[in-house]
């Protein structure tokens, strides 16, 4: 199989919700729209290496970045069957980069001078004095040809003072861009330039108004890195410069917006500010706020200064209380802010930083076990901790942990109504108040995804844990009434395993309160989050067909883009391109393609003639299974969920297949925004997106609960009390799978379809019951119908089930 590094990263990008128009491998930093952002902006960031095998990319906003391949195992796993370039060929491809890297800088230095010689001087601009900055005698403006906006030009200056790059801040902030051609590495701004060379003490801090800010209470000598990561580069450039000097780092206490760095999840202004520190050998200082001023999130010195004045900026820049600044998330969730408020710091990241509303409503945790609570997902969590399933969770090829029972599994009754949300009912309660109309909405789609769960009974307390073995190999389990491990049995098997992905559920607020529930054992956060993601997705037993409806401009792209980020390792994007005419009739190869992994499909777009073909009766009618390539067994699945959003029009439903009409979920969005009230959308999506971590965790008490119930059944639950042929045809075609999935495949991935049966039989004689050749055919009939009557071929013809049990002498 030919794998493209190109089309690999893109995806990779695509899961974490960036998407760049194309990939350059020349080992530059290229800027492009970042997360929620649509057409302009430059938050997202990437730089693709020359050899082709190995990339970073993150978003300057949200202040994420990622390692690519290496911080997801099944990224990895793909690029292992790439083909290596060779070193020659590598030379080349830096040679060429760097060639054009000069002549773009050059192109770009030229215009960034002659935009500064011609820009106006600006002693007050709207962007400043927001923040209460007046009378500032060093910065420029000039009108933007596009929007005919007034930007603010702040220099972006090298260690010879020359002009490289200028940065542009629109007026409200929203938006804050530099010449990408121009670079940014080693490049800053001085404040107080007058006491630069004479200062004794210099502050080198990340955003222009929080260095304006420290200069005003301090008179010192002021260094903007302009990003976090630049607070060390910068840093070393003045260490060198100014050899006597003492050097402090001012940080931004970003403790609202908690991002992974490594395997752990930080306050990213406070690490880099820290590691800057800890490299260079100098201080560092951090912001803190009364708690009555925490309302509006702030987080840098220049917040500090418009909410308690100068002094207490002086007090916290004092690096003997930096020990005392709090820079953890909150344990108590604050006040919801009102919706129209912004809080942009200054960052000056070439970004806009809008504060996430990382957790706002206390009822988001009800139901949230008590630390150190040992009921039996405490156990079974320390059980797999115990036995090394942490790791495995991350590679569902590996093993999956499986919390078995006792108990009684009935497959969904179909629903015989269209399930609709009319958006417009909303908006009595909530004033006119548009977002929080949608975001209503967007709890009552989550809700409904729980209600739609399907009639699941179980009984409590789950009493074996499956443990991982060898591919090939039976799995082990644990009885934790007596801590045995054994061999695992047929009568040990479960048709429904948790679904695991490394890019499951991960919010700063959610792993902020498992770190506190699991005593900061992070293996137990990420078993927890897992089961989370299980919960939010993988539980649904039919396949929902979401429309949204609504005039244009009403907020339906805004609403579909927050369903996608809401399961990033379950939700794949799957363009309206991909489903063409041609391959609307190629179902198979649309099933396996996309929905064969652990992920669902959404579907921003859909031409109605693609409701007439058998893609959507195969995907979301429930015919089509999410197989799973445990031990490459194709006889291994879950029967997981597919969520699918589709913008059409109403009459498209119509022409769907009855049975697929009984899936179909219907949002209504009746109202356009009005011109005057219409945010920019990358504001809008911003917004959205401070409301998705608490839709998550509002999903948490649930997952917990149904964990604690179970999730799984036993053989004998198919067998009457007196021993007579089982009633249901359905659950006796979904034990057969059972028996399919614990089977081994031999070198060319075929079925032992004649141990299948033979293992089928010796059940059925255990629990005392025989089947006569009707009965077999039924049962063939219901396999058929769910998808598994057709698991290979065999001799150039596909196998039916009903004959291979003709055969048999018994």
């Amino acid at each position: 199989m030919d794998i493209d590094p190109t089309v690999e990263l893109l995806r990779a990008m695509a899961e974490c919700g960036l998407h760049p128009k194309d990939i350059h491998w020349d080992g530059r930093f290229h800027r492009f729209p970042g997360i929620g952002q649509k057409g302009r902006g430059d938050n997202g960031w990437l730089k693709a290496f020359a050899d082709q095998r190995g990339a970073i990319f993150g978003d300057n906003r949200t202040k994420e970045k990622w390692k690519w391949p290496q911080d997801s195992p099944e990224w990895k796993e793909k690029m292992k069957l790439a083909e290596p370039l060779t070193r020659e060929e590598v030379e080349q491809r830096k040679a060429e980069a760097e060639k054009q890297r000069a002549k773009e800088a050059e192109k770009a230095t030229r215009i960034i001078r002659d935009t500064w010689e011609r820009a106006q001087l600006c002693p007050n601009h709207p962007y400043l004095e927001g923040k209460g900055i007046r009378d500032v005698k060093v910065l420029r403006t000039i009108i933007d040809p596009e929007t005919r906006d007034k930007l603010l030009l702040i220099p972006m200056r090298n260690h010879k003072r020359e002009l490289i790059n200028i940065q542009r801040i629109w007026p409200d902030g929203t938006r804050k861009q530099m010449w990408q051609p121009g670079g940014s590495r080693g490049l800053y701004d001085t404040i107080g330039a007058a006491r630069f060379r004479e200062a004794k003490t210099l502050f080198v801090c990340e955003g222009w108004a929080t260095g304006y800010s420290i200069h005003q209470a301090t008179n010192c000598a002021v260094i903007v890195a302009f990003f976090d990561s630049g607070l060390r580069v910068v840093g070393k450039i003045i260490q060198k410069k100014y050899p006597d000097a003492r050097i402090i780092i001012a940080a931004d206490n970003d403790r609202w917006k908690f991002v992974k760095r490594g395997s752990q999840m930080v306050n990213p202004g406070v690490y880099a500010a820290r590691d800057a520190a800890e490299a260079l050998g100098v201080e560092y200082c951090i912001p803190d706020f009364e708690k009555e001023n925490l309302e509006s999130k702030p987080t840098d010195y220049d917040d500090l200064r418009r909410l308690e004045g100068e002094k207490a900026v002086l007090k916290w820049l004092d690096p003997k209380m930096a020990a005392e600044a709090v820079t953890e998330a909150p344990r108590e969730p604050e006040a919801e802010p009102e919706v129209d408020s912004i809080d942009t710091d200054d960052s000056a990241d070439g970004t806009t930083a809008v504060s996430e509303d990382e957790g706002s409503r206390s009822e988001w945790f009800d139901g949230l076990p008590p630390e150190g609570e040992k009921g039996p997902l405490a156990q079974a969590i320390n059980v797999a901790i115990d036995h090394g399933v942490v790791n495995d969770l991350d590679i569902s090829q590996q093993g999956q942990i499986m919390f078995h029972r006792r108990g009684t599994w009935y497959p969904p009754e179909p629903k015989r109504t269209i399930s609709r949300v009319a958006i417009g009912e909303l908006y009595g309660h909530r004033g006119g108040d548009r977002l929080g109309v949608l975001r209503d909405a967007f709890e009552i789609l989550a809700s409904r995804i729980q209600q739609n769960a399907g009639p699941i009974e179980f009984d409590a307390n789950p009493y074996l844990v499956g443990l991982p073995a060898e591919p090939g190999k039976w799995r082990s389990v644990l009885d934790l009434r007596d801590g045995e491990e054994r061999k695992a049995r047929r009568s040990d098997y479960v048709t429904r395993s948790i679904g695991t992905h490394p890019d499951a559920i991960s919010t700063p607020l959610f792993n902020s309160a498992m770190t506190r529930w699991s005593g900061g054992d992070e293996k137990r956060v990420r078993i927890l989050r897992r089961l989370m993601a299980s919960c939010l997705v993988g539980l649904q037993p039919e396949r929902a067909l979401f429309f949204l409806l609504g005039p244009r401009g009403s907020g339906k792209s805004a609403f579909a883009r927050l369903v996608e980020m809401m399961a990033p390792g379950y939700v794949a994007s799957l363009q309206a391109s991909d489903i063409g005419a041609g391959k609307l009739q190629k179902a198979d190869e649309l099933i396996y393609g996309h929905i064969a992994g652990n992920r669902g499909v959404f579907v921003p777009e859909l031409p109605p003639s693609a409701l007439r073909g058998g893609f959507l009766k195969a995907v979301c009618g429930g015919d089509a299974v999410q197989v799973r390539r445990l031990y490459n067994n194709p006889w291994s699945f879950v029967p997981g969920a597919t969520l699918m959003l589709i913008t059409n029009a109403l009459p498209g439903v119509n022409v769907l297949d009855p049975a697929l009409v009984d899936r179909v979920r219907v949002i209504q969005f009746p109202e356009t925004f009005k011109k005057e009230e219409k945010m920019m959308k990358a504001d809008l999506l911003g917004r959205f997106r401070m409301e998705l971590p608490g839709i998550l965790n509002g999903l948490l008490p649930d997952a917990t609960e149904l964990i604690d119930d179970g999730m799984s059944f036993d053989r004998d639950s198919f067998a009457t009390e007196d021993s007579k042929a089982v009633e249901s045809w359905a659950l006796s075609a979904d034990k057969l799978m059972g028996f399919g999935s614990l089977l081994e495949v031999d070198s060319k991935g075929r079925i032992p379809v004649d141990e299948l049966w033979e293992r089928f039989r010796e059940y059925w004689r255990e629990v005392g019951g025989e089947l006569d050749q009707w009965q077999k055919n039924t049962l063939s009939r219901e396999l058929t119908k769910r998808g598994f009557g057709l698991p290979g071929k065999r001799g150039g013809q596909r196998l039916r089930l009903g004959v291979r049990w003709k055969t048999d002498s018994s």
